[in-house]
């Protein structure tokens, strides 16, 4: 009998073992085993054709051939094996492995200006890593030569590391070459998709009652035509959903072009709309990544008063109060008429600032009117 060979394939393709017996009668069937199972032909996970032949010496050559689809890690064994039946005598050949590598070097996204790394990987932890050799190399065209990038080997792995990912990386092509035992393996050609977050919410937005609606809008384009599957807004790390209490209103617009833009509208927000403001995207093809946009702060203003002042007084302050859960920058009092800043003389402005760990910030701003005379309204 000529005996199943060792096997070498990798995760999700197809492994074939064959095994021929010579004798002077046809073989009436074929049976294979692992690990002293049988294995049950489903012509689906596992398939099997024959093959009958008679030489020049009229004896036949029976022959089977053994297909495993689709193979995962757990279908690495050991001992295949294949049985020859004929009647009631059978033949068993030795047993053959089966051994599993990554041979499709999995697509990666990566952030803008962020670090990033490319992985090749062998999945058959079994094999011993010192008999496996690793490549990762890159052209940066599709008509120029390969390169070898630089990398680091880990057991099982080798991982090339990206400082800062610009958009040129994706113009590169990357391939993962794996040995062992003498025979490489070349996996796929990929290319990085970078993903840049470019608008993010309003650092700040500030509201006061009745002013109207507030929007917050958040962009994530790709260096490929592929659109973020799902765009999710969060509160203070909490999920936002649509139409919340009458609320909130999201849109989201996918373009063809790589881009993926979501808009969040806060209805006549009031004190409990206070937060920060953020939004993910989650991209499924070719891999999943989720990518989380930078957070924008929404607080109250409140002014006192609220109305005009009549001028019966030589002086009069005016109080504004910021609720916010950090320090404000600059607060400000300006002129409505020509929108300028309003400071020195006749003006008085002080800023006091209350700060707390873990506590609430009230940045408090007074502006104090002396010498009034009748004018314009300010």
């Amino acid at each position: 009998m000529t005996n199943p060979v060792e096997f070498i394939g990798y995760v999700g393709g197809t492994a074939t073992f064959s095994c021929t017996s010579r004798s002077d009668t046809e073989a009436s069937g074929f049976t294979w085993s692992d690990k002293d199972s049988n294995i049950v032909i489903d012509n689906s996970k596992y398939q099997e054709t024959r093959e009958f032949d008679v030489c020049s010496c009229d004896t036949f050559l029976s022959t089977s051939v053994l297909t495993v689809n689709n193979l995962e890690v757990t279908d690495v064994k050991s001992n295949y094996k294949c049985t020859a039946i004929y009647g009631a005598i059978s033949t068993v050949s030795t047993a053959a492995s089966l051994i599993l590598r990554y041979d499709e070097f999995p697509a990666i996204y990566a952030v803008k200006n962020a670090a990033s790394s490319l992985t090749c990987k062998w999945t058959d932890t079994s094999v011993d890593q010192s008999k496996i050799t690793f490549a990762i190399k890159f052209k940066t065209s599709s008509g120029s030569a390969w390169q070898t990038a630089t990398g680091n080997k880990n057991n099982h792995e080798y991982v090339h590391s990206i400082g800062s990912t610009s958009t040129s990386y994706s113009d590169y092509y990357w391939k993962c070459e794996t040995t062992l035992d003498g025979k490489t393996f070349t996996s796929s050609e990929i290319q990085i998709i970078v993903v840049e977050e470019t608008i993010s919410p309003a650092t700040t937005q500030a509201y006061t009652s009745g002013s109207g609606n507030v929007k917050f809008t958040c962009e994530f384009t790709a260096t490929r035509a592929v659109s973020a599957n799902t765009m999710v807004w969060y509160r203070n790390g909490n999920e936002l959903m649509e139409n919340e209490a009458g609320k909130i209103v999201i849109y989201a617009t996918d373009y063809s072009s790589g881009a993926s833009k979501s808009v969040l509208e806060i209805l006549n927000p009031t004190t409990a709309d206070e937060g920060y403001y953020h939004c993910d995207a989650t991209y499924t093809k070719p891999t999943t990544r989720t990518f989380s946009s930078s957070s924008g702060g929404l607080y109250t203003v409140t002014v006192s008063p609220a109305k005009a002042v009549q001028y019966n007084v030589d002086s009069y302050t005016f109080t504004c109060t910021v609720s916010v859960e950090n320090s404000l920058t600059s607060l400000s009092f300006y002129d409505v008429n020509n929108a300028a800043t309003l400071s020195g003389s006749p003006y008085t402005v002080d800023l006091d600032s209350v700060t707390g760990d873990g506590q609430r910030t009230a940045p408090s701003l007074s502006l104090k009117l002396s010498g009034i005379q009748l004018g314009p309204g300010k």
